[in-house]
Parts: structure tokens; C-alpha cells; sequence
């Protein structure tokens, strides 16, 4: 029966030390609901790769707000940071550039979590990236070499460029210039170029240029060699370009139709004309000229002669 009476009583004291420690200042007891859910959600993009979050702080019986995120609207989303109770805000970082990021942020207690409130913000472009090459040409310097030319990028750091060819890339250069060599005849090229910084990152691509090699073989004998003098020291000389795999024309002078010939100078492929000057007043000069590529060179064009003035 004492022991009995002393095990009430011992019982009796703990409940009452329990319902004395709900009667200390400060004590609250737990919530019976969850917390009202934070309002007025704004997403900022502080930078390419950071967004700052602020809400207004709705409950007063919250232990935390959880940030989550997805780069679809409908999800899934993955938790991305925790902020504290009356906390208002949190800065994401470590994102990318030009990229939409999806946010909701509910308040969470030891009665559960709230509803969420959600907002979206697309991240600007990364300022260190290169911006687009532009003026990309591209042209058949040998029957089998192609180069291609650009003006540099104007902006973002630029440490380098990437070329590609049909999307696949072949080559990189610090220039604004990149020769493409030994490629088959008689095919079609076309060329993309992309500026990178130090971290590799490319920029947007420039515009498509393609180029056709030349056919195979000695260029086409050139036709129609015209002289005309324009004055008593310079003869103009024209002619038909009859090949589409030359490098450039020779031309030849003598002072008599059979020779000895000598090479005055060479112009670069295409050309159908150029000028010979320096020359003797009233003195006739006999002209012939040829095309060459890096397989050989042509048969001579008929020989004109002209006499300066």
C-alpha cells in the first residue's frame, strides 16, 4: 500500500512539473495548421547567372521557407535553397545564361507546409560571350582551296574562332581567316564560324557561306586578248577568262611577235584585265597570256600587239 501511494505521488509531481513548464514565459506550444502561404513572389535576374527572389512574408507561425526550382513550368522541381522564418528573399545562383528558370516558394511548419506561390525569369546572356562574326566570305583561291575571311566579333572576349564545315568542327584560329585545303574538285562547301571566350563557351553562329571547288586539271586557255594604248607609257590589256579552276593569269611582252617573252606580272583568278606601264613612247610591244593553277598552267592566248602613242 506505501508503495502504492508512493508511486502516485511520484507520478503526481511529474505532471505537475510538466503542466509548470507550459506556464514559463516564452513557451508556445506547437501550430495546429500550417503556415499561410507567402505572397507576391518576383523573380530578378541580377545577373546571367544569378536571380534574386523576394515574397512578402504572409504567416507568423512559419519554421522555414522552401525555394524550388524546374526549367519546365510544369515541372518536376527540385528543392534549391531554404530560407529562414520572416526571411523575405534568397539569391539562386550558379545558373545558366538565356535560360528560363520556374520558381515556387511555400512556407513550411511543424503542422505542415503551405501553398505555393510561383513566378518565371529568363536569365540574360552571358556578357563574356562572343558575339556573331560577321562579312564571312568564302572563295576558291586554288582549284582545291578554299579561305574564308570574317571581321572579328565586337563583342565579349573573344578567344578564338571555330570553324565548321556541314556542322561538324574542323578547325580553330586566333586570326579572322582560316585557309581550308586539299578538299575534293567540283564539290560545294559551306562554312559556319563561331566566336569562343577562355571558358570555351561559343557564341551565336555566324552566317552560312559555301564555296565550290574547281574541276581538276590545267585551267582552260584564256580568249580574246585585246591591247589598247591609253597613252605614250601604258597599254591596256583585256581578256576572256574561260576557266573556273585558275589561281591567276600570267602575262607575257616581247618586242617581236616570236619573242623573247617576258613575264611582266600576274593578277590574281578571275581577272579579265590589267595595265602595263612604264613603257617606251611610240614603240610597238606584243602581248600573250596564260592561266595556272597548282596542277600547271594553260596554253597561251592568241599574241596582240599595240604600239604606245
Amino acid at each position: 500500500m506505501r508503495r502504492t501511494l508512493l508511486v502516485c505521488s511520484l507520478l503526481i509531481c511529474a505532471c505537475q512539473g510538466e503542466i509548470s513548464d507550459l506556464s514559463q514565459p516564452g513557451f508556445s506550444p506547437p501550430p495546429k495548421e500550417p503556415p499561410a502561404a507567402p505572397t507576391q513572389l518576383r523573380a530578378q535576374a541580377i545577373s546571367a547567372f544569378e536571380v534574386e527572389l523576394t515574397w512578402v512574408d504572409a504567416s507568423s507561425d512559419e519554421n522555414r521557407f522552401v525555394i524550388e526550382r524546374s526549367t519546365v513550368e510544369a515541372g518536376p522541381y527540385a528543392r534549391v535553397g531554404e530560407a529562414a522564418a520572416d526571411a523575405t528573399s534568397l539569391v539562386d545562383r550558379g545558373l545558366s545564361d538565356l535560360t528560363t528558370y520556374h520558381y515556387r516558394v511555400f512556407a513550411e511548419n511543424e503542422a505542415g507546409v503551405s501553398a505555393t506561390v510561383t513566378a518565371s525569369v529568363q536569365t540574360p546572356r552571358d556578357p563574356s560571350i562572343p558575339s556573331r562574326p560577321e562579312k564571312v566570305m568564302a572563295s576558291v583561291v586554288q582549284a582545291t582551296t578554299v579561305q574564308l575571311s570574317w571581321s572579328a566579333a565586337t563583342m565579349g572576349e573573344v578567344s578564338g574562332y571555330r570553324i565548321y564545315l556541314r556542322d561538324v568542327p574542323i578547325a580553330e584560329t586566333k586570326e579572322t581567316m582560316y585557309t581550308d585545303r586539299f578538299l575534293a574538285a567540283g564539290q560545294q562547301y559551306c562554312y559556319v564560324i563561331r566566336g569562343f571566350n577562355s571558358a570555351r563557351k561559343e557564341g551565336d553562329p555566324s552566317e552560312k557561306v559555301c564555296a565550290t571547288t574547281g574541276v581538276a586539271g590545267v585551267p582552260s586557255d584564256p580568249g580574246g586578248l585585246k591591247a589598247q594604248a591609253v597613252s605614250d607609257s601604258q597599254i591596256d590589256l583585256t581578256w576572256m577568262d574561260n576557266s573556273s579552276n585558275e589561281m591567276g593569269f600570267k602575262l607575257e611582252r616581247a618586242l617581236n611577235a616570236t619573242g623573247p617573252w617576258t613575264e611582266i606580272r600576274t593578277v590574281n583568278a578571275d581577272a579579265t584585265s590589267a595595265s602595263d606601264t612604264g613603257l617606251n613612247a611610240m614603240t610597238v610591244y606584243y602581248y600573250r597570256v596564260r592561266a595556272f593553277n597548282e596542277v600547271g598552267q594553260s596554253g597561251y592566248s592568241d599574241v596582240v600587239s599595240e604600239a604606245t602613242r
